[in-house]
């Protein structure tokens, strides 16, 4: 699969160095979740940035666990320019929009 940019939410299964939504295009985020459906090993990463590179979310996967799945809430969205999936080890990552 690519990532689809089209829904709410984006899904993004594909890193990259490349901006998703245009360079320094504005965009507010409400959530942000990351899962795997299987394979899942410690160590496993996801990142996301904004164009200029400034990390806006990351997480880590720190068990072992086959499945797994990260969440973060953002109650004011989070506002960046520009979006990219700079790391991502396995499985999808869901932005939901404001």
């Amino acid at each position: 699969m690519a990532n689809d940019f089209t829904n709410n939410p984006m899904i993004l299964d594909t890193a990259g160095g490349a901006d998703l939504i245009g360079l320094n295009a504005s965009i507010r985020i409400r959530k942000i979740r990351w899962t795997a459906a299987s394979g899942g090993v410690a160590a496993d990463s996801a990142v996301l940035t904004n164009s200029a590179g400034k990390v806006l979310w990351e997480q880590f996967n720190s068990t072992a666990a086959a499945q797994f799945g990260y969440e973060t809430d953002f109650y004011e969205p989070l506002r960046a320019l520009g979006l990219k999936l700079s790391t991502l080890a396995r499985g999808k990552v869901y932005v939901y929009t404001a």
